[in-house]
């Protein structure tokens, strides 16, 4: 099935024919021209930035068998305990909505039943998952079916307990990872209910994001009418929960929609991995995650 054409100027559709001549060797049937402008955006429309990045991302999804990370399973179904909710296409503007809520993350949880690569393996694995499903979508709605509106609701979260090189550290390797393999999949991300201190912790991952991936980002605090107000200028009240506003909710007349959205929740203890890493081996693992994930950051030069 033939993509719906793309809005391009003469001269981005000039940089797209050069990108598409300079990576013929590597190119794959689901390498359409909708996927193949997102890494021209990414570097500012110029032809051979965008080979770099592509040539690179390839390498790395080969090295990790990216393709095939649907088939990896970590030892205990973890599903039930991922906190998110995917929500639908927006009407008319045909963006994929997600909903993350924070409250019933259990952070220490997964940290003691996932080693640090199978955590970060489980994090790859669900964007595949969205980043496949939103591109099958965008071959009958077009390029904007790839970018994904998220709405993260901090509400609950205690975020200090959480700031941690630990944390941070893997927080970085994500960052990373996403910045070099998954170029302007966000449209945008509401973060509402952020205490102050969500700063901090942002401030550190700043540095490792592109600029388009920050300027996405909207942090908001408990103020509802304005997070509402922000939420709703690009979310249909249809497909928005009525917690937050909207005009939805679920079979069982939940405004919170707890049969669309995964809530998380407390992991049982006997999922923990039973020897649990030291701290020099926990630093030794980041290490070689940093190597074995090999992201590249986007910088304003390239």
């Amino acid at each position: 099935m033939k993509s719906p054409p793309l809005d391009l100027q003469d001269d981005q559709k000039f940089a797209l024919m050069k990108f598409k001549r300079n990576i013929r060797d590597v190119l794959k049937p689901e390498h359409d021209d909708i996927y193949l402008v997102r890494w021209l955006k990414a570097r500012k429309w110029n032809p051979e930035a965008a080979e770099k990045m592509f040539r690179e991302s390839l390498k790395w999804r080969e090295t990790r068998n990216i393709d095939n990370i649907q088939q990896w399973n970590s030892t205990h179904n973890l599903d039930p305990y991922y906190p998110y909710g995917f929500m639908g296409f927006t009407e008319q503007t045909n963006y994929p909505f997600v909903i993350i809520p924070l409250k019933d993350l259990d952070v220490n949880g997964f940290l003691r039943c996932l080693s640090k690569g199978d955590l970060v393996r489980a994090v790859i694995k669900l964007i595949e998952y969205h980043v496949n499903m939103a591109h099958e979508h965008s071959k009958t709605h077009g390029y904007n079916a790839t970018q994904f509106i998220v709405l993260i609701d901090m509400d609950g979260f205690s975020v200090r307990q959480y700031l941690t090189k630990q944390v941070l550290d893997i927080s970085v390797i994500l960052a990373k990872v996403y910045e070099a393999n998954y170029p302007c999949m966000l449209k945008k991300v509401f973060i509402i209910n952020a205490p102050a201190i969500f700063t901090v912790a942002f401030n550190v991952l700043k540095k490792f994001l592109s600029a388009e991936t920050i300027g996405s980002v909207k942090i908001m605090n408990s103020d509802r009418k304005k997070w509402q107000a922000a939420i709703m200028e690009v979310i249909p009240k249809e497909i928005l929960p009525k917690h937050y506003g909207g005009l939805r909710v679920d079979a069982n007349d939940d405004p919170r929609c707890a049969a669309n959205i995964c809530y998380g929740g407390k992991i049982p203890s006997e999922f923990y991995m039973t020897k649990q890493p030291s701290i020099d081996s926990l630093s030794a693992e980041l290490e070689n995650l940093e190597t074995e994930f090999n992201a590249v950051i986007l910088k304003e030069n390239v």
